[in-house]
């Protein structure tokens, strides 16, 4: 018996190598391609073969084997620009063990021309002639040198010297000035540009000049001397007022320059200019290779604004080329790489959609704003604290703690988390002054280094805003190393930030794109590095202190320099005067300071100083914090290493009102009246005026709840409309929006048929219930089933009896609905030893919905559950993975109608939907596929950009669905390789 069921467990490594329609596959590295000038063919080249190919379906029409020597290969590609039936093909080898200089010429070399419509080689020339064509007439150049022969380690050699040019069909010849190593002719055939070898330079540098003459005399109109690299890409522009070169290079990620064809100069372009060249140029947008190939950019030459963006992780691609065919679509080549990100040994040329992948290659100069929750619901969140920095907001209402890509966002007043939010990549977080709007930096991985992402979280709407930040300034602003960001009093959604620059930069809810504010101007620019350092908040609201720091540009350790004071109102910086003998120096205000004196910590006001610690040689840590009116001290003595002291002081009264000692904290906030410290993974609330410690309320659940490895349970679907996300996310199928957010610490089930639009869900005693209140205390724990609307939760229709558990025993999250919605599959789980992790025994019951009872049905592990279409049998077992491509269940066999056990069998796990397709969770996304022999043969291949653990088909909607390892879901409607929603559920 064949059993269709969902799983992520199908064995990556058996992908079969067909790869998606579009592509082409050849045995080894595609180095070098071109496209004719209609757009209508593709030539391309790797180690052994030259090949033809149709753009429109990537059909290979004709292939040529050619036969070098180990260190040859074909080192040039191009169409005629009059006749795309015609293309040139050079190949080249050369004898030792270095690349050729350019001082000689190759025997070997053969310049070959083919006319693939008459399917036969119609030209062959030396390898030290050059041809170029004009496209709007029948003109065309040649180039040729000549040589004289030499011997060299016992073999012959020919060195190249200059030589002569013809200009056809007018047939006037001229003597060439120097080697000749490129030619072009103009799109009119009036001008053409000689790129001429001059002479090595000292370490084997070769050093060019470039001219361009008239074709009719040959007549000079412009030159450039001292060129030390030789142009590879070298065009005019379709008008022929530009020159386009491009150094030549095994890599594609050289700048490409554009010149005034009558003058050699750099062009300036504006708004009434046009740049054509065939094929990276296109009205003024360039295609670019950045990094090696790993990013690929079209962006404007006139605005400079990027269009999109790809790079390998996308295209499936390490990329040595790129040929736009349109807006549209763009053929890429390079090395093939594998579902696990790794080189293949194989080359490939694949013809990629932009619009297709429009939600990843698009860099949209408009912000982006996704629904992350409903304002209107409920939503009670576990206290579980998984983040270490904290921050708070100006009014002292919201706590907001961060770690490594973990949002967590808590209500300071009453010690409730409001939610967590997971990204993609390391993020830094900032509340505003209201609490209400949360600033966050997130790093962009796939991108350059100098790219990041701006989001702003809106706790009132609910909606998280995002903008891409590109630039190319050298200081532009950067937060992906080190960023400290402070609120304007008062303001909402409203940032000051810096970047360990010179400059203070400011970030505005509506616009979220940095603006540099003011920079401290540096004394001596070049002769030292100067970097802003230990940003702190005053007793004034507007002001802030920072410390100017710098290093001689030879060094790697910055020296403090001067002390400094920003108002944040006027944007006006103040060089202040401090103690430059004193390790600690801080200013509260203007008159009021605290700095060590050498033996005591003192608070300097009025000419007056107060004692507040004494001792600095035996102190190893010192930081001070305003607090209102007062200032807190804490401080660390090098003897106590399992504690931090407080010294609470009365500022305007010049007053010591608090001394106490408290836990060795690893992050603390002042909000309120409290001081907010995180110790031993919980949060505790120290409040100075009674003395007293508050522990919050950790609320630590079962373990499994933390897991954000998304399972094939968190995906569940009702007959009609929901889906449910992680047992904890009500989801509409129509518009993909988040309904109902359950507490995350509630794992419901989503039933079906005559329950439908309702859930099911355990309430335990020793966890919090929807309404945030515990259960009923009794003399053991116990926990019982409830049922009730989707939309009313916390109001129940039915509920079973109350259920005994045992000692460390809890009900293990996730759920099996049944296809009816009649029962309900569960699993409890004890540990023998809950501190170390041993002895855990199992439990796998059933609920009836309709009696509200439960049965045991075994005492063993069970991870994966199938119920039969008609709710009669019901399976489940444990996963094994035998090697090949069924993924085995050994399952038992229950008979619902009898309540009986039958025969152990095993069965085939897969997810098919009803085209008969597979749906396969692989790195990167999710392939669908049909089963042939012991592979998959893809169909398709959609994209999430993260690792994918499971998938399953919405058969009324006609979506497929993925969850990841970081507990995103993403959703797919096969018409795009790009999903048309992700749904961050990562907590």
């Amino acid at each position: 018996m064949r059993l269709l069921f969902l799983t992520f467990f199908l064995a990556v490594s058996l992908i079969s190598e067909a790869t998606l329609a579009q592509s082409i596959v050849t045995p080894s590295s595609v180095h070098i391609a071109s496209l004719s000038h209609d757009k209508q063919w593709v030539v391309y080249a790797d180690a052994t073969h030259v090949y033809l190919a149709r753009t429109s379906d990537l059909a290979v029409v004709d292939e040529w084997p050619y036969s070098l020597a180990s260190q040859g290969r074909v080192t040039q590609l191009s169409f005629s620009e009059g006749n795309s039936n015609v293309f040139r093909v050079q190949y080249s080898r050369w004898n030792g063990d270095f690349a050729p200089m350019d001082i000689n010429v190759y025997p070997a070399d053969s310049v070959f021309f083919y006319n693939h419509a008459q399917e036969k080689r119609v030209a062959v020339l030396p390898g030290h002639m050059m041809v170029a064509y004009a496209t709007k007439n029948n003109r065309y150049v040649v180039a040729a040198n000549d040589f004289f022969r030499y011997p060299f380690e016992g073999k012959e050699n020919l060195g190249a010297v200059r030589g002569i040019i013809g200009l056809f069909p007018d047939n006037h010849r001229h003597a060439l000035p120097k080697v000749a190593r490129q030619i072009a002719l103009s799109a009119d055939g009036s001008l053409v540009a000689l790129a001429y070898f001059d002479s090595a330079a000292r370490g084997g540098t070769a050093v060019y000049s470039i001219e361009v003459r008239r074709f009719n005399d040959f007549g000079l109109v412009a030159q450039r001397l001292g060129l030390e690299n030789k142009p590879g890409l070298w065009k005019f522009s379709a008008n022929g007022r530009y020159l386009i070169w491009q150094p030549e290079s095994d890599w594609s990620d050289q700048p490409i320059s554009i010149w005034d064809a009558n003058t050699l100069t750099e062009a300036k372009l504006s708004d009434r200019d046009t740049v054509d060249v065939h094929p990276l140029v296109q009205n003024n947008n360039i295609v670019e290779f950045l990094d090696r190939g790993m990013k690929i950019i079209r962006r404007n030459l006139v605005t400079s604004e990027i269009q999109w963006t790809l790079w390998p992780a996308l295209t499936e691609v390490y990329h040595k080329g790129i040929l736009p065919l349109d807006d549209r679509y763009v053929l890429v080549y390079g090395d093939q790489m594998s579902n696990k990100r790794l080189y293949t040994g194989k080359g490939i040329l694949k013809k990629i959609d932009l619009e297709d992948l429009s939600i990843y290659t698009k860099n949209d100069p408009l912000k982006t704003i996704d629904t992350v929750f409903n304002p209107a619901t409920p939503r009670i969140q576990e206290n579980t604290i998984l983040t270490r920095d904290f921050r708070a907001s100006g009014n002292g209402q919201v706590l907001v703690g961060m770690h490594e890509n973990v949002l967590e966002i808590w209500s300071a007043p009453s010690r409730k988390k409001l939610m967590t939010h997971r990204f993609n990549d390391e993020i830094k977080a900032y509340p505003d002054y209201t609490g209400q709007s949360i600033l966050v930096f997130e790093k962009y991985v796939q991108l350059s280094y100098s790219e990041f992402k701006v989001h702003v979280f809106d706790l009132n709407q609910g909606t998280l805003t995002t903008q891409v930040v590109q630039s190319e300034e050298r200081d532009f602003f950067d937060p992906n190393y080190r960023c400290d960001c402070f609120v304007l009093p008062d303001q909402a959604a409203s940032w000051i930030c810096n970047d360990q620059g010179t400059s203070f930069w400011g970030i505005a809810g509506k616009n979220l794109m940095p603006e540099r504010l003011v920079s401290v101007k540096p004394e001596e620019p070049g002769q030292y590095v100067y970097q802003i350092d230990q940003v702190r908040p005053t007793l004034q609201p507007d002001v802030v202190e920072f410390r100017l720091d710098r290093r001689l540009r030879e060094e790697n350790d910055f020296q403090p320099m001067s002390a400094w004071q920003l108002n944040t109102r006027t944007k006006t910086l103040t060089r202040i005067v401090r103690n430059e003998r004193a390790k600690y120096y801080r200013y509260l205000t203007s008159e009021v300071a605290i700095f060590d004196d050498g033996n005591a910590l003192v608070l300097s006001a009025e000419g007056k100083k107060l004692e507040l610690v004494s001792g600095m040689d035996q102190l190893s840590f010192v930081d001070v914090r305003p607090w209102g009116q007062q200032a807190a001290v804490f401080y660390r003595v090098k003897s106590e290493n399992d504690s931090v002291r407080l010294v609470l002081i009365d500022v305007p009264v010049r007053n010591i009102i608090h001394r106490t000692r408290l836990p060795d904290m690893e992050s603390f906030v002042f909000v309120g009246a409290a001081i907010h410290y995180r110790f031993r993974e919980n949060l505790f609330s120290y409040l100075p005026a009674p003395g007293t410690t508050i522990e919050w309320d950790k609320a630590e659940f079962n373990p499994e709840s933390y897991k954000t490895l998304t399972q094939e349970w968190d995906l569940q679907f009702d007959n009609h409309e929901y889906m449910l996300l992680n047992g904890s996310v009500l989801v509409n199928l129509t518009d993909l929006q988040t309904r109902v957010m359950f507490p995350s610490y509630v794992f419901a089930g989503l039933l079906k048929g005559k329950y439908q639009g309702r859930i099911v869900y355990p309430v335990d005693s020793t966890y919090r219930q929807l309404d945030g209140t515990y259960g009923a205390r009794l003399k053991y724990p116990f926990y019982y089933w409830v049922v009730a609307s989707v939309h009313q939760p916390n109001r129940p229709l039915a509920q079973s009896a109350m259920i005994r558990l045992g000692d460390s025993e809890q009900v293990q999250r996730g759920l099996w609905v049944s296809n009816t919605g009649r029962y309900v599959a569960y699993r409890l789980e004890k540990y023998m030893d809950k501190y170390m992790d041993k002895g855990v025994s199992h439990q796998f019951n059933l609920l009836d919905i309709e009696t509200m009872k439960v049965t045991t049905l075994a005492r063993e592990e069970v991870k994966s559950v199938l119920f039969s279409p008609d709710d009669r049998t019901i399976a489940w077992g444990a996963l094994q993975n035998t090697g090949t491509l069924d993924v085995r269940l050994t399952y038992q066999h229950y008979d619902l109608t009898v309540g009986k056990k039958q025969l152990l069998a095993s069965g085939v796990l897969s997810s098919l939907h009803p085209g008969g397709e597979v749906l396969q969770p692989v790195v990167g996304g999710v392939v669908v596929g049909r089963v042939s022999g012991d592979s998959i043969q893809r169909t398709r291949f959609v994209i999430s950009k993260e690792f994918m653990t499971c998938s399953a088909y919405a058969t009324d909607q006609k979506l497929v669905i993925g969850g990841s390892d970081q507990g995103n879901v993403f959703v797919w409607n096969l018409e795009k390789s790009s999903p048309i929603a992700r749904i961050p559920c990562g907590f």
